[in-house]
């Protein structure tokens, strides 16, 4: 969120399986209906979706996905149109991602 001064979501999947909002970072933030289902496409199928790109591109959040080589983990999410960023700011986005799944598999 500091990175992108946007607000940012963390999704997991709970004991019962549904994928769901574990911080964000403004509490008034809320994810719609349409957006759970493509942050729940994203830890399904290990891609990007949703805002700036060619998947589910009509939602106004960008989703990728938290995973290790094996497994999806959960899902990070950003309100805005990642055409807007830069370069920079996508690959420490990827950098981001990557050590949230480390941090993820270490602890389970």
């Amino acid at each position: 969120a500091k990175i992108f001064a946007e607000p940012a979501f963390v999704l997991f999947p709970s004991a019962d399986g549904e994928l769901r909002v574990w911080a964000k970072s403004r509490p008034e933030s809320r994810l719609t209906s349409e957006e759970h289902g493509a942050a729940r496409w994203v830890f399904e199928n290990g891609q990007s979706a949703g805002s700036g790109t060619q998947t589910l591109y009509g939602i106004k959040t960008y989703f990728e996905p938290v995973q290790t080589e094996k497994t999806a983990l959960g899902v990070i999410g950003i309100q805005m149109d990642v055409r807007d960023i830069m370069p920079e700011q996508r690959q420490l986005l990827g950098a981001l991602t990557n050590l949230a799944a480390l941090a993820v598999a270490r602890l389970g």
